[in-house]
């Protein structure tokens, strides 16, 4: 799993300007994957902890619903 914390790369960002910032990787990595390795690859999704205020882009790790 890759696991990357966005306000701990872009220190400068606000939490809105983090969550914009996770959503744009997101996409883009996930247009890569599929691009190199088809649409059964793991996709990148992101993760808001709320209590922390805390935002993550996670590669690796299947969606808990």
């Amino acid at each position: 799993m890759n696991l990357l914390e966005i306000i701990g790369v872009f220190e400068k960002l606000n939490l809105e300007q983090a969550i914009l910032m996770a959503n744009l990787l997101e996409q883009s990595w996930n247009r890569k994957l599929e691009h190199e390795f088809g649409n059964d690859c793991e996709k990148a999704r992101v993760i808001y902890d709320q209590e922390a205020d805390e935002v993550f882009v996670v590669i690796g790790q299947p969606a808990v619903e």
